[in-house]
Parts: structure tokens; sequence; C-alpha cells
């Protein structure tokens, strides 16, 4: 049975109180025995002395008139009083016949007397049998002993009052500790009985019954400490109204998501899913693992992966016929994992319709460009105004030929209808000779290029494709550039190879670095068409880094220059 703390604190401080009280009666008497025997004895040694004032006469008088003497202080003290010679010669007892007792100078309190000390001793008497107190005094003339005074007392007497007196002191303390183990309880109680409402109010609480009413006066520490329970108790409360509101409006939230949501625990189980996720997958049930109702192997492989933290991006998978895209989101503890399936069938659709349209446009494109291209170069020989026209419409139609080339080259790339032929690069060697192509140009602008960095770093890759990436990069950075230098800088960390192209040129604002990789997207657009940007090479370089499973970031600031970096995994040490 589970005790209470004011139970707790009683019997402790009981405890406390009982073992003080019993080591106090302890001490007590021994202290009341030692001192009453010395009262005792100090009041023998009285005796003793009123009687030695004249006690000096008596040594000589007869036998018969010292037994009578003796006899008649003995009766009249209360005490046995005995005479004894120097030679231990017992000359009168109060209490027995001296012809009968033995000779005295053996004991231990005559010896003493006989050296002039007072002589005391607690023994057992041969004469009455009884163990008794002794006081034994000499009596001294012309500073020799003449006999002894000797007073004794039964030591039961002695005992029989103190055992009495212990008695009383044992049931003084037993009356003190009962009541102070009374007074104490009481003042237990009372100062407990605010921790006990608050011990109930906390498992009210515990069982979601918030109506609770604290209310104490007594104007301490504890009316604030309930005043705050108080206070608590009611935000806890309001916050868990709170959040079965919220509940009930996500629970009708998912349940109008056209998305597939399903919540996973770490071992797999599911906690929690939408009537979207239901239709496709009807054997949905919280508690079941997610592979007992989804059968997609595809699928379970990639929540498998997610679940141990192996991978992180998105995946698209076909359901009943139709494309969707899977995102995956962990909570901030990491314990359960959220999945939402996008419908991204008519996206689909309608991006392979515009990539059939561009290739078509760009296909259709290219030979009346290219035509038109001969016969304005044909025209090149005329002079005056018609000279300058034909120079505009020449650099019109080679930005409209470059438009369709870079078209081309990412819809291949996109389509994965380009040739990924993966050898081992040696990527110092096609910088080099990608630098090399772009040396007059650079010139041309008073641009200086320098390569820095590492000599040998291999990656397996296509050649053609990272050729096309740096050409892209440098050309912008040429194009961008006025007076300046472009470094590009090779390194490795750990097991990916780093390029890093870094121009002194204008600088893109903060506001356009996220979309600077969008299709046809130009930061300045009438600088664009000055130098003839299509919007499509970053595009283009951000397509050939993914299809080498790398990444690419950017850090620009305006009027300072603009870094690409480049990460590319190597295969192979190098």
């Amino acid at each position: 049975m589970r005790k209470n703390f004011s139970f707790k604190i009683i019997l402790f401080f009981s405890l406390i109180i009982t073992s003080i009280s019993l080591i106090s009666l302890f001490l007590s008497i021994n202290t009341f025995k030692r001192e009453y025997t010395f009262s005792i004895r100090k009041e023998m040694e009285k005796i003793a002395s009123s009687i030695s004032i004249f006690s000096d006469k008596i040594f000589y008088e007869k036998k018969e008139i010292i037994d009578s003497l003796a006899k008649a202080i003995g009766r009249e003290s209360g005490v046995r009083i005995t005479f004894i010679s120097k030679e231990g010669i017992v000359l009168g007892d109060s209490n027995e016949d001296p012809k009968n007792m033995d000779n005295h100078s053996t004991r231990i309190e005559v010896i003493s007397a006989l050296h002039k000390k007072i002589g005391y001793s607690y023994r057992f008497s041969k004469t009455t049998k009884q163990m008794m107190f002794y006081v034994a005094l000499p009596v001294i003339k012309d500073d020799s002993v003449i006999g002894i005074i000797r007073i004794s007392r039964f030591a039961k007497d002695v005992n029989e009052a103190i055992t009495l007196l212990i008695l009383i002191f044992f049931i003084t303390y037993i009356s003190i500790i009962i009541f102070f183990i009374f007074v104490s309880r009481s003042i237990i109680v009372r100062l407990t009985k605010p921790l006990k409402m608050l011990t109930d109010a906390t498992e009210k609480i515990s069982k979601g019954k918030f109506d609770i009413n604290l209310i104490i006066n007594t104007g301490d520490e504890i009316e604030i400490l309930f005043r705050r329970f108080q206070e608590m108790s009611e935000k806890i409360k309001y916050l868990i109204s709170k959040i079965s509101e919220e509940k009930e409006e996500l629970k009708a939230i998912l349940s109008s998501l056209q998305e597939l949501v399903i919540e996973i625990d770490n071992n797999g189980k599911i906690t929690n899913f939408n009537e979207s996720f239901k239709k496709i997958f009807n054997k949905v049930e919280r508690g079941k693992y997610y592979w007992e109702v989804i059968r997609d192997n595809y699928i379970i492989n990639f929540i498998e992966k997610v679940l141990n933290d192996k991978i992180f991006n998105n995946r698209e998978f076909l359901l009943n016929g139709r494309i969707y895209e899977c995102k995956s989101m962990k909570t901030e503890e990491k314990s359960r994992l959220i999945l939402t399936f996008y419908d991204i069938t008519e996206r689909k659709n309608i991006e392979m319709l515009k990539k059939q349209l561009i290739d078509n446009i760009v296909h259709e494109l290219k030979t009346p460009l290219t035509i038109i291209k001969g016969y304005l170069e044909s025209l090149k020989g005329l002079k005056g105004e018609n000279r300058r026209y034909i120079q505009i419409a020449l650099k019109n139609n080679e930005r409209l030929i470059n438009l369709a080339n870079d078209l081309a080259m990412l819809s291949k790339i996109e389509n994965q209808k380009v040739k990924f032929s993966a050898k081992k690069i040696n990527l110092k060697r096609v910088v080099s000779d990608t630098v090399e192509f772009f040396k007059i140009k650079a010139k041309e602008k008073g641009i200086k290029i320098f390569i820095k960095g590492r000599n040998r770093i291999f990656v397996y890759g296509d050649p053609d494709l990272i050729e096309q990436m740096l050409v892209n990069l440098i050309d912008n950075a040429i194009k961008y550039t006025e007076k300046g230098k472009i470094e590009i800088v090779l390194s490795r960390e750990d097991n990916y190879a780093i390029i890093q192209v870094s121009d002194t040129g204008i600088g893109i604002p903060e506001a356009d670095i996220p979309h600077i990789f969008e299709r046809f997207y130009v930061v300045d657009k009438s600088r664009s068409k000055r130098i003839c940007g299509t919007g499509l090479g970053l595009s283009i370089v951000k397509h050939i880094v993914l299809l080498h499973k790398g990444s690419i970031s950017v850090e620009s600031k305006e009027n300072k220059g603009t870094t690409f970096t480049i990460k590319i995994p190597i295969n192979q040490n190098s």
C-alpha cells in the first residue's frame, strides 16, 4: 500500500524525536545515578563527621558502651554505624553483634582510613550478605589514627530509590515524546495539506480534467505557488484546446488534399494517412507496416533509404497508370517520416509537348537560318547604309542560330538523347584546351585567364559535355567582364573534383541568383541583347553537371565578380 508523504514525514520526525529522547533519557539516568550516589556518599560523610566530633573520647570507653552508642546513633540516623579500632577490631555496630564480626583491617574502606584518608567502597558484605555502600572516616589524635567511624547503607535501598526515579524519568520522557509526536503530526498535516491538494490537482490534470480550483490564503510562497499552478493549468487547458482544434483542422485539410499523404514512424509502421492515399492503397491501416500496404518495390526501396538517411531527393513513380512525384520530409525529432505523392501526369504531358514543340521549331529553323546567313554574307560587299543594315541582320541571324543550337543541346540533355560516353578525363587538360580556344576573344577585351590548382585530377565523364560546360562558363565570364581577369581553380575534396570559375565582372544581383539556371532567364536584358545572350547557357551547364551526378553553386557580388563552383564525384582514385 502506498504511504503518503505526510505519513513519511511524521514517521521520520517521530523517529528523530524518539531517538533523541531515548539518548537524552539514557544520559540523564546515568547522570542521575552518578549524582545520586555522590550525594548519598556525601550525606554519609556528613554523618560520620558529626560523630567524629566527640569520637576521640569514645574509643577509650569499654566495648559495651561503644556498642550501645553505635546502636543508639543508628536508630536516630537510620544508617548503619560501625566503630572500628586501629587494629581492625569492631568495637560497636548499630546492626550486628561485634563479637560475631570479623576483623575489618582488610576491608578496602578501612585500609584507606588507616592511611588518614576517607575510605569509600561499594561491595558485598560478608556480615549482612548484601551489597553495601561504605564510607570510613579516620579519627585522628596527635597525628595518629586512634579509630575509624564507618557509615554504611544497603545498596538495595539506594537502588530502589534510583529505580523509582528512573521510572518517573521514563514516564516523563515517554509523555514528552507522545506530546511532541502529536504536536508535530498536527503541524505536518497542516503544512502538507497544500501539498496533498496539489497532488490531487495534478492527478486530475493527468486524467484530462482541467476544471480545478485551487484557492489558499496563507500569505506566503505556498499561496504564490498555488496561484501559479492555477494559471498553468488554465494555460495548459487553453493550449490543449488549441491543439485539438488545430488537429481537427489538419485532419480536415489532409482529407481534402488531392495529394497522397502518409506518415511512417522509425520502425516502419504507418501512423497516419489521408483519404486520397486510401483510394490508391485501399488496404492501408494505422499500425500496419508500409511494406504490407505498398506493394511497389521501387517505392519500398525508396522509403527504406529515406528512413536510413541514405537519400533525401525526390523521386517519380508510376501508380495506376499515372506519374507521381514523391517528396519526403522528416520531423524535427526524426521520429516520423512524411511522404507526399503529387500527381504530375498533366505537367509531364505538357512538358513532353513543349519539348516536342521546341524540337520541331529548332529543326524547322536551322535550315532557313543557315540559308539566310549565307545570303546575308554574300551581301557584305554593299556600301553605305545598306552595309550597316546587312551587319545588323547578320548579328541577329547569328543570335537566332545560337539560340536554336542551345535549345537543341538542352532538349537532348533533358530528354537523355545525348550520347553519354564516360571516360577517364584529365580535367587540367580539358580546361587548358578550352582556355586556349578563348585566348583571342579574352585578349580583345583585355582579360587575362589563369589556371590554378592540381595538375592531375581525373574524373569519369563525357569529355565533350565537360568541355561544353566549361565553354559556357568561360564564355559567360568573358561576356560580362571588361579588362579584368578570370581564374579557373582545380582542387579535390574527399571523393569530389572541384572546378571553380571566377571572374571580376559586373556580378549578379542577389535577387537574381536563385533564377540564373532557369531557361531563358537573363539578369540584364538590355546587356544580354547587346552581347547576344540566349539565357540558356547556364541551364545547359546545370543539366550537364546533374548528368555527371554533381552539383553547382554560385557566389556573386555586384561590380566585384562571380564564382561558379562545380563538384563532380570521382569514381576512381586519381
